[in-house]
């Protein structure tokens, strides 16, 4: 939903934009204060940079690993390997050191899954109990479907 609103005040004027995208949830907020044909110029930058991302895929090329957090790097595992089924943290331990040639900690992967979880309003889905949960991805939501799309055209190569 799209809520736009001008404010006239003397001596200058206010242009507030606010957008929630109901897919994720996500707000943004703007608010422009001074001429309307400044906030046009910005407002058009805006749109015209966000279009050029949308049309240009991403590659292999734009991936820097070094760049990438431990989430990104656990969620592009869970998203390109893992999304078909159930999978433990194990399994995420395995993946991640086939994929980065490194080490990471069973708690370190257990903290990113809970919280890639969220108490089931997360992308996972859980079952089990403390000494032997599963998840799987829930790949019904469309931010989802919108990670495995983002990451299905993305090959990672480490070099060691």
């Amino acid at each position: 939903m799209v809520f736009c609103e001008l404010v006239n005040k003397m001596p200058g004027k206010k242009l507030k934009i606010e957008y929630e995208d109901p897919e994720t949830d996500d707000k943004v907020v703007i608010v422009i204060e001074g001429s309307l044909k400044s906030a046009r110029k910005i407002l058009d930058s805006i749109i015209s940079q966000q279009n050029e991302a949308e049309e240009r895929p991403e590659s292999v090329n734009d991936v820097d690993i070094e760049s990438m957090t431990t989430k990104d790097k656990l969620t592009y595992i869970i998203v390109s390997t893992l999304k078909n089924g159930w999978f433990t943290s194990q399994d995420v331990s395995d993946f991640y050191k086939d994929t980065f040639k490194t080490e990471i900690s069973m708690s370190t992967i257990s903290t990113y899954l809970n919280r890639l979880w969220q108490k089931g309003s997360g992308i996972l889905d859980r079952s089990g109990n403390r000494t032997g949960y599963k998840y799987r991805l829930r790949t019904e939501l469309k931010k989802v479907q919108k990670l495995i799309k983002k990451y299905e055209s993305i090959e990672i190569q480490v070099e060691h």
